[in-house]
């Protein structure tokens, strides 16, 4: 064994001597250009003697107490001394000069994100004649602290930030840990306990890394970014989730690294240095736990089952006879361990960790009661036969007591799922021509599985999620001389994510059979046809969303970054660069399977006044607003993508005097814009009607498909790209601290600096579907069907083509996971078939289908982020800090998704059968601003945002037994829109959407994630009762209070008042709404009321409704969350924790936002709850 690891030893010297001498020759070069997301930070001290005269020339090392590594450096002619790239940790600083007695500072912190330079009190070295200061008592670790971990620090060492303006968050791992963490655990937690740091706007499903509502979410929001303009890191390595924001995460390993492997978690909420960047929002750090001269480690188990946890609200049928609880189980177990290599210069920590969930979901449906169902079939004439099969696709209602009310079907609906993390860092300090260096390399791994039971609260609407990550980092941290230090990295990431069908959910069903085959296939078919979604507004749908899937992708990030730091006299230059390498594969068959849309709207019976009617009515009537189905000429939707993030910085730190230090900086961000390698993308947007030659006589049948092509090409614009570049992406960084008495112990702070964000990977992947190799189509007319659905392509094309997407199950990629995802075979997407120009001309005119085409706008721009701050910050005792600030955001050329020529939802009138007209008849309401062209789905930059807030906070290091933080926000976020996806209170297009010029304008309000005051308090204290009995002793309780405001929401009503396509009309008035806190009801109508009074319904033109955007607010947040641990320690080495969590101490009742339609059956109540009832959580930990 001794041998083999030997053996080990020399190759793995050999290759990172080798990769430093073929790297380090660059450094220089990368240096002046380069930039790292450092992880390190910078101790700056003094030597004097008793009477404060500088000791010139002494010799200072600074001495890592875990791990033995060793620094060492000159005092300068002022006596001062510097320490540069120093990585977090416990430290011994000493210093000695010839004719000076040796003194130290011991147990000295260093945490590298609460602020970039550390400063020590100063090391005072007497004459060999001067008697001895009395020893300290020697160092023990602290009570109540995890076993080996470090003594507190001496006291005396609390200063202010006066370095510069940013503000930050920091926290060790031993606070973290002690923590009651809820759901999986991980560091978000930590994240929400700093000012300015809120919670996402609630979304419907489940958050993660899919692409659509549903199924795609983001972690945090950071002082009025959205919650996917946070830049995350791990190491200073690229973690960041290139396609659709935020961090590279799964459904249940929400983060890449385990919490119990961090050292230290960082967060800088506002102007971050020129240094960080890539995006507006936080700049979020982990830094990962290295090894020491020590074997340590620990065995770990958190577990919780449905029988410690409360009772959730909506537990119970009509009168109170219990539903029972859903089962549910969670445990979350791993291992650490760390030790040397070679003592005093080679380290190693690893972590892996097991997640495991087993659950049953309850989840509440709304559908159509019998009564409703017998008079929407009595509306029209003769009955719809195609209507009452299609009814009957809905279960009837079974828990009259539920959150919907008479129209509740609840189902349980299994969600098990499973990850596994692991993570492996290495430590080797070396000194290749007298350099110092340290080279450090780490491996993340992790492995998700899971079932998603509902996406976007609609029927058999159930996935299986597999995501995998991985990520290589290479840091070499080099120190040339007292002047010049170097930190270059390297990395790799990979993402990988891919949905399954799963057998309750399929992704094509039809209505019953008739016994017909109408597709061509060789099978019975239903009068619908084949069907990938049934939508009855405001009704629950049926089915898996053909928008969103199958979806799969492949993302890979190659990173090399570096920084270069130069301390000239009395400033401080760094510089450097960081570039990412992006590659992209993905698949997404939009919308290959048909949606069958049928919208409420407007019935008019002989002699009467309108009347509002449901979308389940003209369902019954067989009377879609909409059918929606591309056409492909190739059904393989895999799209390559590549693009580069070049990223630049310089910055300069200056001291004016002894009390001013000046900041200032500039970063140069450019992203090329995303493109196929064999310049796919650019040849189909060059498409011109020559290549496309039509026979004399097919021309009057082509002349519709040439008006939509003309359409198409002039929202293309002759672009080159998917949209224009933008290379203007200068960001400058300004700030001043004051150190106003000069004892470092208060700090007045400003500072202004602008931040650029990217343009996620989802937006250029919607050229997967360009024109006309992929036609997405909607249905422009309404038409009664009593019989069949003749306009299903599968029906009118099936004994003609072949019966595409005749009732089968598409064959989904990535059936083997190990391999490209890939959509060679999706068999349900008809097929353009001979002349495009004639099929589609022929679909346009006689099928009364328009094109709808999805495509960003060519002048896309890059987000801008101005950022300002006035802060005031005090160290009020040892170890106790406070801070007041005023902070302010201001954004611009912010990604809109939009409709910018109406959607797909048609508003029809549907006048019933009078004597004089003895048939029913539909009347189409559509407004276009293109009538050649349908529904486009489209991206801008001209949204904005604005962020005011007063941030306080009061934080207290460990201090006789107690270590606390608390924070205080009063903010408002305003913006026009606030993600690209819908949100459980928000759709992500606006009311006007064919006002294109005021859309902006008329949106702005309260941004969904919007929450006035939020306040924050977390503590761990160590029980002094019995400290020194081993079975008495040693408990520790620990807790996290949370109050805040609700979110603001939209209510709406299903109808389309401005007759746009769309279903996001506001209310005209809320005179006739009652507000209700009485448990879920939170709106009610008015007795009395008809709800049509309350829009902007007019019979004779569109009408624009006059309530505000997020005029309405959800229930506000009062948790508890604590934890009571018990330590045993049984040795020097040995302990045992025994730990209880619990989670909503005082289970109190959070409901979510409530439902917002207007005509919906439980509008007004929400039928969810936000926040879980009290769970108990136990768990056990051995450290050793």
């Amino acid at each position: 064994m001794n041998r083999i690891i030997g053996r080990a030893r020399w190759f793995l010297t050999r290759l990172v001597v080798g990769l430093w001498l073929v790297l380090q020759p660059l450094n220089p070069w990368l240096g002046r250009s380069a930039q790292a997301q450092t992880t390190t930070g910078t101790v700056l001290g003094t030597v004097i003697q008793r009477d404060a005269t500088p000791v010139p020339g002494a010799i200072v090392r600074i001495l890592n107490k875990v791990n033995g590594l060793t620094r060492v450096a000159r005092a300068d002619a002022r006596g001062v001394y510097r320490f540069d790239l120093i990585l977090p940790g416990l430290y011994d600083i000493r210093a000695q000069a010839a004719g000076f007695r040796e003194n130290a500072i011991e147990n000295f912190i260093v945490e590298v994100n609460r602020e970039k330079i550390i400063q020590p009190p100063p090391i005072v070295l007497d004459p060999p004649t001067t008697p001895a200061p009395a020893p300290s008592a020697p160092a023990s670790s602290a009570p109540g602290s995890p076993l080996g971990a470090p003594p507190p620090p001496s006291p005396g060492t609390t200063q202010a930030n006066i370095a510069d303006a940013a503000l930050r968050g920091s926290a060790t791992a031993e606070f973290i840990l002690s923590l009651p963490l809820r759901g999986i655990r991980n560091f978000d937690t930590f994240a929400l306990l700093s000012p300015g740091v809120a919670p996402p706007p609630a979304f419907l499903g489940a958050t993660g890394p899919g692409i659509g509502p549903g199924i795609g979410g983001g972690d945090f929001v950071v002082n009025g970014v959205r919650s996917r303009g946070n830049n995350f890191t791990i190491d200073g390595a690229d973690s960041n989730d290139q396609t659709a924001g935020g961090r590279r995460r799964g459904y249940v390993a929400t983060a890449p690294q385990t919490i119990e492997s961090l050292r230290e978690f960082q967060i800088t909420t506002l102007l971050a240095d020129a240094e960080s960047g890539r995006n507006g929002g936080g700049q979020i750090n982990v830094v990962s736990r290295a090894g020491g001269n020590e074997f340590h480690g620990n065995l770990y188990s958190f577990f919780n089952d449905a029988r410690l946890n409360a009772r959730d609200p909506f537990d119970f049928r009509a009168g109170s006879v219990r539903i029972g609880k859903p089962a549910f189980t969670r445990h979350q177990s791993g291992a650490t361990l760390g030790g040397p290599l070679r003592r005093n210069r080679w380290h190693f920590f690893t972590a892996f960790e097991r997640i495991g969930l087993n659950r049953t979901q309850a989840t509440h449906f709304a559908v159509p009661t019998p009564a409703e169902r017998a008079a929407a079939q009595a509306l029209g004439g003769p009955q719809s036969l195609l209507g009452r099969d299609l009814l009957d696709l809905y279960p009837l209602p079974n828990n009259p007591g539920g959150p919907h009310g008479a129209n509740t079907l609840t189902q349980f609906l299994a969600g098990n799922a499973a990850a596994t993390l692991f993570s492996f860092r290495s430590d080797y300090q070396f000194e290749p021509f007298g350099r110092p260096t340290l080279f450090t390399a780490r491996y993340n791994l992790s492995d998700d599985r899971g079932r998603l039971p509902n996406v976007g609260d609609a029927i058999n609407s159930g996935v299986d999620s597999r995501t995998r990550t991985h990520n290589v980092a290479l840091d070499f941290t080099t120190r040339f001389s007292d002047q010049f230090s170097n930190e270059l990295r390297l990395s790799y990431g990979r993402q990988r994510l891919g949905f399954d069908e799963i057998p309750s959910s399929p992704f094509i069903f039809q209505t019953r059979s008739i016994g017909v085959d109408l597709t061509g296939d060789g099978r019975p078919d239903g009068r619908s046809g084949p069907l990938g979604r049934v939508v009855a507004i405001p009704y629950s749908r049926i089915g898996v969303d053909p928008s969103i899937f199958p979806q799969g992708r492949v993302t890979n990030t190659i990173q090399v970054a570096d920084t270069f730091i130069w301390n000239h006299g009395p400033g401080t230059l760094k510089a450097g660069a960081d570039i990412r390498f992006i590659r992209s594969n993905s698949f997404a068959d939009l919308n290959y399977r048909l949606t069958l849309s049928f919208a409420p709207s407007i019935v008019i019976p002989p002699g009467g006044s309108p009347r509002y009617a449901s979308g389940v009515d003209f369902l019954a009537l067989g009377l879609p607003s909409d059918i929606r189905q591309t056409f492909v000429q190739d059904p393989n939707s895999t799209l390559g993508l590549q693009t580069t993030e070049y990223n630049i910085f310089a910055t300069e730190r200056l001291r004016l005097g002894s009390r001013v230090i000046l900041r200032g900086g500039v970063r140069y961000e450019f992203n090329t814009v995303p493109d196929t390698g064999d310049k796919r993308v650019r040849r189909q947007l060059a498409v011109r009607p020559e290549d496309f030659p039509v026979a004399p006589g097919d021309q009057p049948t082509a002349s519709s498909f040439f008006a939509a092509l003309n359409s198409y090409r002039e929202f293309v614009n002759e672009r080159d790209g998917i949209y224009d570049s933008s290379p203007r992406n200068f960001a400058g960084r300004a700030s001043v601290a004051w150190d106003v008495f000069g004892n470092g112990r208060t700090a007045v702070r400003a500072g202004y600096g602008v931040f650029y964000d990217i343009i996620p990977l989802t937006i250029a992947e919607q050229s997967r579907n360009l024109f006309p190799n992929r036609v997405q189509t909607n249905f422009r007319s309404g038409i009664v069907f009593p019989d069949i659905l003749r306009s299903n392509p599968a029906i009118f094309l099936g004994p003609a083509g072949g019966g595409n997407c005749g009732g089968r199950v598409p064959s989904l990629p990535g059936a083997n996971r190990e391999q490209t995802p890939s959509a060679t075979a999706s068999g349900c997407a008809p097929t353009i078939s001979g002349s495009p120009a004639v099929f589609l001309g022929d679909l346009f005119d006689r099928r009364a289908f328009s094109l709808a085409y999805t495509l960003p706008r060519r002048d896309m721009r890059v987000a801008r982020v101005q950022q300002v701050s006035l802060s005031v910050e005090r160290a009020i005792a040892d170890r106790l800090i406070g801070s007041v600030a005023y902070v302010g955001t201001f954004g611009s050329g912010i990604i809109r998704p939009g409709t910018p020529n109406g959607g797909p939802l048609t508003p029809l009138y549907y006048f019933q059968a009078t004597p004089g007209s003895p048939f029913d008849r539909v009347q189409v309401l559509q407004r276009r601003n293109d009538s050649r062209a349908g529904a486009i789905s489209g991206f801008s930059t001209d949204a904005d945002a604005t962020y005011h807030a007063l941030q306080i906070s009061v934080r207290q290091r460990y201090a006789s037994g107690l270590t606390f933080q608390s924070a205080y926000t009063w903010s408002h976020a305003i913006d026009s829109i606030s993600d690209l996806f819908d949100t459980a209170g928000n759709a992500n297009r606006s009311q006007a959407e064919l006002d294109i010029r005021n859309i902006v304008r008329l949106e702005r309000g309260s941004a969904s994630f919007d929450i006035r005051h939020r306040f924050t308090t977390a503590a761990q204290y160590d029980l002094p009762w019995m400290g020194s009995n081993r079975w008495l002793g040693g408990f520790q309780v620990t807790g996290i209070v949370t109050l805040q405001t609700g979110q603001p929401f939209t209510v709406v009503t299903g109808l389309d008042t401005n007759r746009d396509g769309n279903r996001t009309d506001r209310l005209a008035t809320t005179q006739g709404l009652t507000l209700e806190r009485r448990g879920a009801r939170q709106i009610a109508i008015a007795p009395g009321v008809n709800p049509l009074t309350l829009t902007s319904f007019d019979f004779a033109a569109p009408g624009e409704g006059l309530v505000g955007r997020n005029t309405f607010r959800a229930p506000g947040v009062a948790l508890v969350d604590a934890a009571l641990t018990k330590r045993f320690i049984f040795s020097d080495r040995y302990a045992l924790l025994l730990r209880v969590e619990a989670f909503n101490l005082f289970n109190r009742s959070h409901f979510a936002t409530p439902i917002r339609i207007l005509e919906a059956p439980a509008f007004g109540r929400a039928v969810a709850t936000a926040v879980p009832p009290r769970q108990m959580q136990f768990a056990v930990k051995f450290q050793f």
